[in-house]
C-alpha cells in the first residue's frame, strides 16, 4: 500500500498517535477485545457523523468499501486487524476527506478509519469474511441512519440526541448478528472439505466468530460505554 499523509503530517507521525500493542491471551479472551474495539470505533463514528450531519451539511450519498487506511504494521506473524469494518465514502469521496471537515474531523475521522489492533491472522480472516458477509452494510445501514436523523434533530445538550445513537447502533448490531451468522454458516459448509491444518484453522476462526456474535449480542447500544467519547465535547470541537 503506498504511504499516505495526514494533517499530522507523516505516515510514521501518525503511527506514534495510533500505536498498539499485541493483543495477548485465549483466543476467546482476545475476540471479546477486538470485538468490544470494533464497537466503539462504530459507536464514536456514528457519533460523529450524526453531528456531521446537523452541523456540516452531509447531505450526499453515502456508500462503504473496504477499509484501507492503515498507520500500523504488525510484527511476526501477526496482521493489523481494522477495528471498523468498512471505509465510509460521501458522494464517493472517503469521510475523512469531506470539503466542509474542519481540521479536528479530518484527524479523527483517519485515526478512526485507521485504527487496527494487532491480531493472529486467522481473526484478520474471520473479519474479512464477517465484512463479506454483511458487516461492512451493517455499518452503511448504521450511518445512514444518522445521517438522516442528524439532519432534522432538535437538542440543546449532547444527551438529548443520544436515543438516536442508540438507535442507529443497534441497526448496526442486528444486521452485524446476521453476518456473523452467514459467516459462521459459511465456514462450517467448507469443513466438509478441509482437512489438517486447513481445518484447524477454519474451526479457530468459526470459535472466533461465534465469540465476536456473543459479545455483539450482548452489547449496550449507548454510546456512554464507551472510553473518552463524550459528546458534548464533539459537539464542540465539530461546531468550532
Amino acid at each position: 500500500m503506498a504511504k499516505r499523509t495526514s494533517i499530522l503530517g507523516s505516515r510514521s507521525k501518525l503511527a506514534r498517535y495510533l500505536r498498539v500493542e499485541p493483543m495477548t491471551g485465549s483466543v476467546e479472551s482476545i475476540a471479546v477485545g477486538h470485538e468490544t474495539n470494533r464497537q466503539s470505533t462504530v459507536k464514536s463514528l456514528l457519533m460523529h457523523m450524526f453531528l456531521m450531519s446537523k452541523l456540516k451539511g452531509l447531505n450526499g450519498a453515502l456508500t462503504v468499501g473496504a477499509a484501507t487506511s492503515q498507520y500500523f504494521s504488525s510484527t511476526g506473524g501477526n496482521q493489523a486487524a481494522h477495528c471498523i469494518p468498512g471505509q465510509i465514502f460521501h458522494n464517493a469521496v472517503p469521510l475523512q476527506e469531506y470539503p466542509q471537515n474542519n481540521e479536528y474531523l479530518e484527524v479523527t475521522l483517519d485515526c478512526l478509519f485507521g485504527k487496527t489492533d494487532d491480531l493472529d491472522s486467522n481473526f484478520n480472516k474471520a473479519d474479512s469474511l464477517a465484512e463479506d458477509k454483511g458487516l461492512r452494510d451493517a455499518l452503511l445501514h448504521s450511518c445512514q441512519q444518522v445521517k438522516v436523523t442528524g439532519q432534522f434533530a432538535r437538542f440543546q445538550r449532547a444527551e438529548h440526541f443520544y436515543p438516536q445513537l442508540e438507535t442507529a447502533f443497534s441497526v448496526y448490531r442486528t444486521d452485524g448478528i446476521a453476518a456473523f451468522d452467514r459467516a459462521i454458516s459459511n465456514l462450517r459448509s467448507s469443513l466438509l472439505t478441509s482437512s489438517g491444518a486447513d481445518l484447524v484453522s477454519r474451526n479457530q476462526r468459526i470459535d472466533i466468530l461465534e465469540t465476536y456474535r456473543k459479545t455483539l449480542l450482548t452489547a449496550h447500544d449507548s454510546p456512554e460505554t464507551v472510553l473518552g467519547l463524550s459528546g458534548e465535547d464533539v459537539w464542540y470541537e465539530i461546531r468550532n
